[in-house]
């Protein structure tokens, strides 16, 4: 017999981190399907229930007993009235290990920690934010929370990241996060400190290659490239072969 599709308010901050038993339930199927709504806005909670039906049984197309339905994310809705995704266990579970995979390949040098350490910087509203407090579970983790609430800015990740100094791949997103917002000397120790942390780890050494070549710092560039196209051919990473050749020889 189909479940019912049941609202899950989602708070902002640290409050998020209650919904976790509900969520889990749902990919069990032991609960309801959930359709998760923002905590505190009653017009996107009305809109999102009254549309896609909240309150009501999942058709039986919707919901199958040996794969329960666990979630249903509506789109934005930007074309029109929103969709709802219907979201079984299986793909939810599936992502999350596929994810752990790919976080503990070669190029890492074995099963890495960081696949138990996350950072939620999205909303979980939406699939993105979902999928870290679901991926931090199946790791046996809490994740750290960095309110959606206010604005993003990169002082508020780096405060977010302070709390995991030690985490590379919270370090990696620093450095993404502030060379985005054009503070290329303030990213370089961070993707430093993940060069330093993984000998093996391509993307690092070619972001900071980059930045230093924009500081003009090319004397200090060109190792860092030079040690990138090892690992690029070494992993068989035939893009980044190319690049990091063209970028050596206009340092020749």
């Amino acid at each position: 017999m189909p479940r019912t599709l049941e609202l899950l308010p989602i708070p902002t901050g640290d409050r998020v981190l209650a919904t976790i038993p509900r969520l889990l339930a749902a990919l069990a199927g032991s609960g309801p399907a959930l359709l998760p709504v923002p905590a505190g806005n009653d017009t996107e909670t009305s809109r999102l229930a009254t549309t896609l039906a909240a309150g009501t049984a999942l058709a039986e197309w919707e919901d199958d007993p040996h794969d329960p339905t666990a979630l249903v994310v509506a789109t934005s809705g930007s074309t029109g009235v929103p969709k709802g995704a219907l979201l079984p266990a299986s793909a939810l579970i599936a992502s999350a290990e596929a994810t752990r995979r790919r976080l503990t390949i070669r190029r890492w040098s074995g099963p890495s920690p960081l696949a138990v350490r996350w950072l939620l910087a999205l909303p979980a509203t939406h699939i993105a934010g979902l999928q870290v407090l679901l991926r931090a579970v199946a790791a046996g983790a809490e994740p750290t929370v960095l309110d959606t609430a206010p604005s993003f800015t990169a002082e508020r990740f780096t405060a977010a990241v302070a709390r995991q100094p030690e985490n590379e791949l919270f370090r990696f997103s620093l450095a993404q996060a502030l060379a985005a917002g054009g503070r290329a000397a303030d990213a370089v120790p961070h993707y430093g400190f993940c060069v330093a942390k993984k000998a093996d780890w391509m993307m690092p050494r070619i972001l900071l290659g980059k930045l230093l070549l924009q500081l003009e710092r090319r004397a200090d560039a060109q190792p860092l490239l030079a040690d990138a196209l090892r690992l690029a051919i070494e992993q068989q990473h035939e893009d980044p072969e190319r690049e990091l050749r063209a970028l050596l020889a206009d340092l020749k």
